[in-house]
């Protein structure tokens, strides 16, 4: 590693980063260049108008390191605790019923569940309840099972309903059109 010039380790010297060998180098160039001095003193009197940036407390580490792993509870925790863990535990095991909890059946309807069907079918997703309407009165489509609550429906294979798959990009009504052939239909 090249040596450092001296005028690039003013500010080490003048921080006191030096270790005592390189600081012993530095004050013999002091002594020597004139112009490396002058810098020095110009350094100095330029640190006296601009606040330091060394800071001026060291931090205590090891005090702050106890003080973070000191555990300080509450009086009555630490004995309650194994009473309050030991009730919890009675609570969930005994009464599991007592809980919250919410009601949820009914609540979806699986569109994959096969079923074998006679005939081809498709299966329509409109955007809407309101577009599957018309969708069925304007392609004439024949309801073979209806999703209640859903914009869904299987309609019969038919010439009519198969131009569907052609329409699906086409037609802002229609999210999705699956030709379903024998025993992929959909129970809910």
């Amino acid at each position: 590693m090249p040596t450092p010039s001296p005028y690039d380790m003013i500010s080490d010297y003048l921080n006191g980063h030096l270790n005592a060998e390189d600081q012993a180098w530095f004050e013999a160039q002091l002594q020597q260049d004139k112009a490396l001095n002058t810098l020095l003193l110009q350094e100095q009197k330029m640190r006296l108008h601009v606040p330091s940036t060394e800071p001026l407390v060291q931090p205590d580490f090891a005090k702050f390191e106890q003080q973070l792993d000191k555990r300080e509870r509450s009086i009555w925790l630490k004995p309650a605790l194994p009473a309050l863990t030991a009730c919890f535990l009675l609570v969930v095991f005994l009464y599991p019923n007592s809980l919250p909890h919410k009601e949820s059946a009914a609540e979806y309807i699986t569109l994959s569940q096969p079923q074998q069907h006679e005939a081809d079918t498709v299966r329509l997703i409109a955007a809407n309840q309101a577009a599957l309407e018309q969708l069925i009165g304007e392609y004439q489509l024949q309801v073979i099972n209806d999703y209640p609550g859903t914009p869904a429906v299987d309609v019969s294979a038919t010439p009519n309903a198969l131009t569907l798959l052609d329409q699906v990009q086409a037609d802002p009504r229609i999210i999705q059109v699956k030709h379903l052939p024998r025993q992929q239909r959909a129970n809910p």
